[in-house]
This record gives C-alpha cells, sequence and structure tokens, in this order.
C-alpha cells in the first residue's frame, strides 16, 4: 500500500532544557498506526507534454514547492553529494531555496534552523557559491510571520528575498533586508477539476472539510459543523497525522470521516468534492490556509468561509465570507441545491486563481525580479474559424470575435455563400486580424473548415458557428484549461440551447464536464464534444483533416475518426446554441418539444 509519504517520518519535542529531540519511527508502524485515506482511484500523474519553460533552477525546496515547480522548468534538486557539481556543470539559471523544515528529498532537516550551525554553514556555502558563479540567489519564505525568528538571518545572505506573507516583509525590512511579496500560489498541472471518464462517477462528496486535526483539538469546532453534517460531510486531514484510535472521539462524525491524506488523497478529494467548508479557528496559520484554498478553487471548488478575511488576505473575493451562522448556512444550502450557481461560483474562483496565482506566475515574478527571461508563453496566439454561406450572421461572427477578452487572436471566416456578395464582404472589414476566404458554394463544412486551417496562423483553432452565442470569456477559459493538461483536440459538451423569441436558455443534462476522454470513449458514441465548440492543436489538424465530403455533421465524423489518444470535454458554460423554427437550416434536426423534455432550464446565468 503506497501513501506517497518518504522513507522517514520525524517527531520532533522539546526536553527540558528547551533541545528540540528528533525520533525517527520506522514508516511501517506510523502507517499501521494513521488513519489513511486512499481512494481506490488510480494516482493522478501530471498530463504535460513537455515542461513550461526552459529555465534551469537549483532548488532546495520542500515537497509542495517540488511538486508545483517539477512542471515548470528544468528543476534540479540539491542534496548535500550534488550541490557542488549541480552549481558547477548544471549550468543553473538562478538559485531557489524556499524556508525548509525539512527537504523533499529528505536532507538538512531544520538545516536552516539558527541551533543547528552545521546544516547552516553547509546550506550558506551553497549560497556563497552560486555567487561566486554568477548565479541569482533567491529566498522565498513561504511561511507565515510565526516563523521569522526561525529564518530571518538565513534570508540575509541571498541576493533576492521574497515572503508569502506580507507581515513577515515589514518584518524582514524591519530587520534591514529587502524583502518583497510573492503570494502563495497553486499547480494547475496537479489541481485542476478533471477527470477520467471511466471513473467519473466513482466518489460522491458534498460538502469537504480538510480539519480533522482542528476538530480534534479546537473546542466549538463540531457544533459549527453539525448542520453541514446533515446535509453530506466529509472530512480529512491534509497536514497532520492522526492515529486510528482517533477516530472513535468523533462520535456521530465518525461516519463523515475519510481520513489523513497525502497529497494524492488531497487531489482525488478536490477533484471529486462540490464545495470546501473553512473556518476562521484553525491550527494552521493563515498562510497555509492561503496555499490550501488555491489547491481547492484551482480543482474548481466554491470555497464557503465562516468568518471574514482581513484585506491584506488573499482570499478575500475568492472565498465567500460569511459573518455569522445563519449566512454560513444559508449560502451553504444554496451551494447544495443550486447547481448551476455552485458551478458559476467555482467557476469564478477557478479563473481568478488560473489567471493570476500558478506557479508559472510566481516563477515570472522571480525571472523579471533578478532581470533572467523566462520563455514561458502566456498567451499562444489562436484562431477562431467559422465556415458560412449566410452574409447576414456575418456581423455577428464579427461581434464575438470582438468580444473575446483573449490578447492574441484572429478570425479566419471561410465563406462559401453568394458570389455577388462575397467581393463586398471581403472589402468591408478593414481589420488585418480578420480574414475572409472565398471557396465555391457546393463544398460544406468541413471541407470549408479545412480551409480555414489552412489560412490560420494560430497555434490553436476554435471551430465557431456563425448564429451561436459566445461568452466574452469562452476563448480565455479554454485557453486556462490547457493550462491544466496539454491536449490537442478539445472543446465543451453539447449543452446550452435557446429558442427564438425566449429569453432563457435550455441545459441538456450531461453528467461529463471537465471530463478526460479516450479514443473509445468517444467511439462509443455516449459521449461527444460540442461540434460548435470543437478546437484543437492547427499541427494536429492539419496532420488529421476534417472529411471533405461529408455532408451532414462534419464535426461527429471527425471525431469518430480522430486517431488521438485523449480528448478534453471542458465546462459547459460561456456557450449557447440558437435553434430555429426552420429545421431544414439545421444539422440536428429534432423539433423544439423534443428537446425541451430532455432539457431543464438553468436557475443561473450560463455567461460568466
Amino acid at each position: 500500500m503506497s501513501t506517497g509519504q518518504r522513507s522517514h517520518t520525524f517527531h520532533a519535542t522539546d526536553d527540558d532544557d528547551g533541545k528540540i529531540i528528533v525520533s525517527n519511527y520506522p514508516p511501517d508502524k506510523l502507517i499501521g498506526l494513521t488513519k489513511y485515506w486512499i481512494p481506490a482511484i488510480d494516482h493522478w500523474t501530471p498530463l504535460l507534454a513537455d515542461k513550461r519553460s526552459t529555465l534551469r533552477v537549483a532548488a532546495v525546496l520542500e515537497d509542495r514547492l517540488y511538486h508545483g515547480f517539477d512542471v515548470e522548468c528544468e528543476l534540479m534538486l540539491m542534496t548535500p553529494d550534488n550541490w557542488q557539481d549541480v552549481l558547477d556543470y548544471g549550468k543553473p539559471d538562478i538559485l531557489l531555496m524556499e524556508s525548509i523544515w525539512q527537504t523533499t528529498t529528505g536532507h538538512w532537516h531544520l538545516g536552516q534552523y539558527p541551533k543547528a550551525p552545521q546544516e547552516t554553514q553547509e546550506l550558506l556555502e551553497i549560497v556563497r557559491a552560486a555567487k561566486k558563479n554568477g548565479i541569482p540567489t533567491v529566498f522565498w519564505m513561504t511561511k507565515g510571520h510565526a516563523y521569522h525568528e526561525h529564518y530571518r538571518r538565513f534570508a540575509a545572505a541571498f541576493d533576492t528575498v521574497f515572503c508569502a506573507d506580507p507581515r513577515e516583509v515589514e518584518l524582514l525590512r524591519c530587520a534591514g533586508i529587502e524583502a518583497d511579496l510573492l503570494m502563495p500560489c497553486t499547480q494547475p498541472a496537479l489541481f485542476n477539476p478533471f477527470r477520467y471518464y471511466d471513473d467519473y462517477h466513482a466518489l460522491s462528496i458534498d460538502f469537504l472539510f480538510d480539519g480533522w486535526a482542528d476538530i480534534d483539538r479546537l473546542p466549538g469546532i463540531v457544533e459549527r459543523l453539525d448542520d453541514i453534517h446533515r446535509m453530506g460531510l466529509s472530512i480529512i486531514e491534509s497536514h497532520y497525522r492522526l492515529f486510528q484510535r482517533k477516530a472513535a472521539l468523533l462520535g456521530k462524525y465518525n461516519d463523515s470521516l475519510l481520513g489523513c491524506v497525502n497529497q494524492n488523497g488531497k487531489i482525488i478529494a478536490l477533484k471529486y468534492s462540490k464545495c470546501m467548508i473553512t473556518l476562521d479557528e484553525s491550527l494552521s496559520s493563515r498562510v497555509t490556509r492561503q496555499w490550501d484554498a488555491l489547491d481547492a478553487l484551482a480543482s474548481r471548488l466554491p470555497i464557503i468561509h465562516w468568518g471574514t478575511f482581513s484585506d491584506d488576505d488573499m482570499r478575500k473575493h475568492l472565498v465567500i465570507e460569511n459573518s455569522d451562522e445563519r449566512q454560513f448556512l444559508e449560502t451553504c444550502k444554496q451551494i447544495h441545491t443550486d447547481d448551476t450557481y455552485r458551478q458559476a461560483t467555482a467557476h469564478l474562483g477557478w479563473r481568478a486563481v488560473y489567471q493570476q496565482h500558478t506557479y508559472a506566475h510566481r516563477l515570472q515574478t522571480i525571472c523579471k525580479s533578478v532581470g533572467i527571461n523566462h520563455s514561458w508563453n502566456e498567451y499562444p496566439k489562436i484562431s477562431l474559424v467559422c465556415p458560412t454561406y449566410r452574409a447576414s450572421y456575418i456581423d455577428n461572427l464579427i461581434d464575438t470575435f470582438h468580444r473575446q477578452d483573449y490578447p492574441e487572436k484572429e478570425l479566419v471566416i471561410v465563406y462559401n455563400g453568394s458570389r455577388d456578395k462575397a467581393m463586398n464582404l471581403k472589402t468591408a472589414f478593414g481589420d488585418e486580424k480578420i480574414k475572409f476566404c472565398v471557396v465555391p458554394q457546393d463544398l460544406f463544412a468541413g471541407a470549408c473548415l479545412n480551409v480555414g486551417y489552412m489560412n490560420a496562423t494560430g497555434e490553436y483553432c476554435f471551430r465557431i458557428d456563425d448564429d451561436d452565442l459566445y461568452g466574452d470569456h469562452y476563448v480565455s477559459d479554454m485557453m486556462l484549461y490547457l493550462r491544466a493538461i496539454d491536449c490537442n483536440i478539445f472543446g465543451k459538451p453539447p449543452s446550452g440551447l435557446r429558442f427564438k423569441d425566449e429569453a432563457h436558455a435550455y441545459v441538456r443534462d450531461n453528467p461529463y464536464i471537465n471530463c478526460i476522454l479516450t479514443r473509445e470513449n468517444i467511439r462509443s458514441r455516449k459521449v461527444w464534444i460540442g461540434g460548435n465548440t470543437i478546437a484543437s492543436k492547427r499541427d494536429t489538424h492539419l496532420l488529421h483533416p476534417y472529411n471533405d465530403y461529408c455532408y451532414g455533421a462534419a464535426d461527429t465524423d471527425y471525431q469518430l475518426n480522430a486517431e488521438e489518444s485523449r480528448f478534453l470535454m471542458m465546462d459547459n458554460l460561456n456557450v449557447v446554441a440558437e435553434r430555429r423554427e426552420n429545421l431544414a437550416t439545421h444539422t440536428w434536426k429534432i423539433d423544439a418539444e423534443r428537446i425541451k423534455s430532455n432539457t431543464k432550464v438553468p436557475m443561473s446565468d450560463l455567461f460568466i
């Protein structure tokens, strides 16, 4: 049984003289005593084809930062045995050290503590050697200001110092050490909402509370969770290890306890939860809870917090604050009963985190601070490609294009309508970001799309329809998802529909949003990507184009014949398909009443 723990676990206590005593317990005995939750779902592995940048980083890190930066750059972890070779021959662009308790490699335990002179001197020797080699040295204080005295002297040795806690920035500056704020972050490749199709319904958690140790140690926590327990509460502990015997002390909450989790257990718990609960009272520091909140938000979970945040807390405006019990319970009930509202709330938090608070953003800030080029391309160019034979819909197309808030974009219109109107349309645009291609009228959607992709210059191409409604964040959100998983073909489920002269939209019941599909899943015809949302890497499409001669349902043919091993089904927001009375103008010729019988009117807006 794998728990993902290191080969040694340390237990620290103080003796009568105040000295720290460290004991090594055999790991098999600890595992046997500890109440672990091991989900019966495959271990989550990042699905990125390449490192996000070419940066080479020599590093001394704890587990969290190691896993976070590992997909961002060429990370060279240093140990007492290899650090000289790493600095001399590894050609690092930067030396990055974290405020460590123990490194992810299991070395230098308490090595930056003032009373650990031997370990501290070796770590400082690494810093001196890096400076001698002309390598910029960076220290990131990732813990809260309560650890100020623990790391203050050590931080002074570095060229550049960052702190996750704004209060620690002030303390270091008062001590004569120049420091800047570098807030907590998350890794989308680890923390994201995607589940595999075959395991999609393997687990369901309504309300997740990461705080078994809080319940055990802090009075009053149990009472605050009582109403949530009746709505469906699951409890984990991701920071501490609690023995099996502690579970018996939970009383009626014992049936809600999953147990202690390692990183993979936490990832799975977040993926399969609908909401996270947090409270003001906690054994964990404010900074630790900020790291945790970002992981949950990145997993597209709304967080309902009982309490309020100070203005300098990054969780403010990301997490739902509730000042009292009544407001807290009302928010929980709304999230519990209105799934469209729950998704919308989760989506706004997810978007903000992916836009501003990822490891890629933090590495970008570090590189800018020390004057090093960071090769991460934050906004690869995209092309919107639309085949149309209806001149009257082109204004709608152009409006859709201009409303997209993604910065690097172009529009490719492939027109197979009346030749009389074609030349007038072609000269009417006057925008270098809009391309207008005219093809014969006997070419249908597949052939038109192939022409559009040939003329596109974006790294990614998005097929859009001329008469459908696309929200302002349609493209940017889909590109954010690609920061979590590398995929050649992706899109959204066929969901939102609006009928002429009706103000509201209907949502088809699709249980597979944010889902990883295989070729076999697609070919089973049980699940598919909506044709008006199919997107792909341009190079992939050029190798495997649409069928030129497919009269109808070119998107279905394209998916069934695609040779890709992985497809991404994203959320069902920010797109609504228009349905007209004349069924002859639709490829999907199903009447309105039949469609409505299998849909529901959403309780909240689909455009977010």
